[in-house]
């Protein structure tokens, strides 16, 4: 990977974004106020950008759609418009810069995004050998206490890590093998200290999807899996049926049938979400919305944030993401993407993670094939 100029500006671009997940924001409120500064340049800038070229895409549309129907869900419930905006800034800033990538350096920016999730989860894992009991420590929901890395929450990692291992397996395609195993040791070492059972499934299943897929050339299993994904996450979301994987859950990932009282919390987010359906109480992505606890389940954190229309809304997003995807499906870079979502979309079974992390994939999924011209132009080279 060379870095050149574009791949600087996108690498300070991503920097306040990405470092946003560093334990010093939690600590630190002048340092949280100086990320969010930089936050507002990076949108400003990528806005200015967006407006000279007049270009809107089918999935900027698609994703406005639903910031309009939560917007309102805010509205109407008297949600702090502050918190939306936050989040919606940095969403929007992410989907600016990808298509702001793809007409002008789409490897600078994947380039700039590998090396700053690398260099992000080397640091995580060289201070997590030094100091393996954390920066900082608080109490859990659970009572017990939790241990905050240099990049947070274990638990709160997973979708960072599944978009570096997804960087991780590009690298690989290219056949950059000295980087790709120096990669793997870094990843393999955050995910030892993260101690996440949803990170080890989630990117357990992304790998063997990736795996199987190019073993096999049947382009259709992502899809195929997906559908299983979300067929299962709403049979143990909705109908329990995860007694089936007792053998797995209990004796595998060391945890109970109540996936740690998940299924509790799934009971009382339900009841919420009967009471207002539609639109539903315009909260943030990561609110506490049963007592002290999010919906642990991204898609019923949806639905109580902006209703049912907020998740059709959603849903359409996934159609013009997965419409891609199903007509690129036998190239390098969209198995490698489709068994990514695969992974994200099984630990939204029992996590809410925010929706930074989760665009930012499924805009990669929209331009993945301007990545797959850097995999060959790339091969070529090296030929």
């Amino acid at each position: 990977m060379k870095i050149n100029k574009n791949s600087l500006i996108y690498m300070m671009s991503l920097f306040p974004i990405l470092v946003s997940q560093v334990v010093y924001t939690i600590i630190n409120s002048k340092f949280a106020i100086f990320l969010l500064v930089l936050k507002m340049f990076v949108f400003i800038y990528y806005f200015g950008k967006k407006v000279i070229r007049h270009y809107i895409s089918v999935l900027d549309m698609a994703i406005g759609m639903y910031f309009v129907v939560w917007g309102i869900s805010v509205f109407i419930n008297e949600e702090s418009i502050v918190e939306y905006a936050k989040e919606s800034i940095v969403i929007c800033t992410l989907i600016f810069m990808v298509e702001e990538a793809k007409h002008t350096d789409i490897k600078a920016f994947f380039d700039a995004l590998t090396l700053m999730l690398f260099s992000l989860f080397l640091i995580n894992f060289v201070v997590a050998i030094i100091v393996p009991n954390g920066l900082w420590q608080t109490m859990s929901i659970y009572g017990t206490e939790a241990d905050y890395m240099f990049l947070g929450l274990g638990n709160q990692l997973t979708p960072m890590f599944l978009i570096a291992l997804m960087t991780a397996l590009f690298q690989y395609e290219i056949k950059n093998i000295k980087f790709v195993i120096l990669y793997g040791i870094v990843l393999l070492g955050n995910i030892y200290f993260m101690s996440s059972a949803t990170a080890i499934v989630g990117s357990c299943v992304m790998l063997v999807i990736f795996i199987i897929t190019k073993t096999t050339g049947k382009y259709k299993i992502p899809r195929i899996a997906m559908a299983i994904v979300v067929v299962v996450g709403i049979s143990i979301v909705i109908f329990r049926i995860q007694y089936i994987f007792s053998f797995i859950i209990e004796n595998i990932l060391g945890k109970t049938l109540t996936l740690s009282s998940r299924t509790i919390i799934w009971d009382k987010a339900l009841a919420l979400i009967g009471k207002e359906p539609i639109i539903g109480y315009g909260a943030g992505t990561l609110a506490t919305v049963i007592q002290d606890r999010n919906a642990h389940c991204f898609f019923l954190q949806i639905l109580i944030q902006s209703g049912i229309i907020g998740l059709l809304c959603y849903i359409n997003v996934f159609r013009v993401v997965l419409k891609k995807c199903k007509k690129y499906s036998k190239l390098k870079s969209y198995i490698i993407i489709n068994s990514c979502i695969c992974g994200y979309l099984t630990c939204c079974i029992t996590e809410v993670y925010s929706q930074n992390f989760l665009i930012l994939i499924l805009c990669i999924a929209f331009i993945g094939s301007n990545l797959e011209t850097v995999i060959q132009e790339s091969l070529n080279n090296i030929s």
